[in-house]
């Protein structure tokens, strides 16, 4: 089962699931490696995809703005207000034809940092409680969090790309099978970044 990971997009804050144990290495795919991660009270491990591309960290934030701009099975998109300073709310619902619709409220964060000249750019995103989901029909996601970062490297003109994502959809839905598509997702996401360099 491949769900949609409209994830990727956001950019929440530093409240995360409890990881468990130490990132182990899932293998290498298309320039891009994967490392998973167990998370306390999940069966579904958090990923770290890592990649590094020739080009600057505001080339490939603003590739990233456009490529990544629509996630496959994103059903609702919608900003509910600010949550203080480079912070907002998100309400989204995914939906896949072999599962009940599910949902969310996010907090969705950013922060540009500037060193010599080069700037890092971090967007970081995890499930909240200040806001109940608005729409019917879906089931609550138990858990969300994650995080895009693009860091210069020491090699002028070239760019760290580290993705990391958790998310437990709850109900019925056995961890082993979303686990897989979770995994494979990490690999899909980051090498269609990659494309544009």
């Amino acid at each position: 089962i491949t769900l949609p990971m409209l994830v990727i997009l956001m950019i929440p804050p530093a409240v995360h699931a409890k990881s468990g144990g130490k990132w182990k290495k899932h293998g290498v795919k298309k320039g891009v490696t994967v490392y998973t991660q167990t998370v306390e009270g999940s069966g579904v491990p958090r990923i770290k995809a890592v990649s590094t591309v020739t080009a600057t960290t505001d080339e490939v934030w603003d590739s990233f703005q456009s490529t990544l701009k629509t996630t496959k099975g994103l059903k609702q998109f919608k900003k509910l207000g600010s949550c203080g300073e480079n912070c907002e709310f998100i309400y989204q619902r995914l939906g896949n034809a072999l599962i009940k619709d599910r949902h969310y409220v996010v907090k969705m964060r950013w922060t540009i940092n500037e060193k010599d000249g080069a700037r890092t750019y971090r967007r970081m995103w995890n499930k909240t409680s200040e806001k109940s989901p608005e729409g019917k029909g879906a089931l609550p996601v138990q858990a969300i969090s994650g995080s895009w970062t693009f860091k210069p490297t020491d090699v002028p003109g070239q760019t760290r790309i580290v993705y990391v994502n958790h998310m437990d959809l709850g109900g019925s839905v056995p961890d082993g099978l979303f686990s897989m598509g979770f995994v494979s997702y990490g690999y899909k996401i980051v090498a269609k970044l990659r494309k544009a360099f």
